[in-house]
């Protein structure tokens, strides 16, 4: 579709579009996606055409980015702990975009047990994520679903354990049909997925490929076991030990 047939779309800025190449001739179309997520309406729309982003993204209000998978965004330019897309609002869903070389995908919530801000409905999918130290971290995060998304190449660029997710203190969350490839050295400390009081998980159908351990927990409340893992359909190749506790991730 070409960008003008997307301007007579819409008549109102509940759906905007992100093109770095087009010229801005629609005040529905931006060069760059913090254009775009700052002039969206609440619970609105922004669409994400062909292109390589280098931004860092603070999503404040409800909405969905929705890439079309060759919407990248790539922060190998940049320096330190780099966090792609930092969540702070429910009610927001991001698919269909492909992000390289950060040390955080996406991040969601505040890392403080004691907050009242809980996020919910976080819809994550269809999204593409490689050589990050951790792909998606979502705290104090209620009704969250994980589906579809390709993990490859965890890197380790911080003092931290590379994770594909890491759920802490979340709860009604389901990661399902993940791919999470960590092409790491089975003795190099990697999980496809660290649990931190979440309550016992809905994990299934994920395939897990050249980690250390596939699920990691912390806490007793966390705690699932392997025939759980194989009942749900989930897949496992050259993985060193599927379940490990905390302590024991060595």
């Amino acid at each position: 579709m070409s960008p003008t047939n997307f301007f007579k779309l819409q008549d109102k800025n509940d759906t905007t579009f992100v093109n770095k190449n087009f010229p801005d001739e629609s005040k529905f179309y931006y060069n760059t996606l913090e254009d775009a997520i700052n002039n969206v309406s609440d619970k609105g729309t922004v669409y994400v055409e062909n292109g390589i982003f280098d931004e860092q993204l603070v999503i404040s209000k409800p909405l969905k980015l929705v890439g079309n998978n060759k919407s990248i965004v790539d922060l190998s330019g940049k320096s330190g702990e780099t966090i792609a897309i930092k969540i702070n609002s429910s009610n927001v869903e991001i698919m269909n975009l492909t992000f390289k070389d950060c040390y955080i995908a996406i991040q969601a919530g505040t890392n403080d047990y004691s907050s009242s801000n809980i996020l919910r409905n976080i819809s994550l999918s269809n999204n593409t994520i490689s050589s990050c130290s951790i792909g998606l971290e979502l705290y104090n995060s209620q009704n969250v679903t994980i589906t579809n998304n390709k993990f490859s190449n965890f890197s380790k660029n911080s003092i931290y354990i590379p994770d594909a997710i890491d759920l802490i203190n979340c709860s009604d969350y389901s990661i399902g049909s993940n791919y999470i490839n960590g092409k790491v050295p089975l003795d190099m400390i990697a999980c496809g997925i660290y649990l931190e009081r979440c309550g016992h998980p809905d994990i299934y159908c994920n395939e897990f490929n050249n980690c250390r351990h596939s699920v990691c927990y912390r806490n007793m409340e966390d705690i699932l076991n392997i025939d759980e893992l194989n009942s749900y359909f989930n897949k496992f190749s050259n993985i060193l030990d599927p379940i490990c506790n905390e302590e024991s991730c060595q």
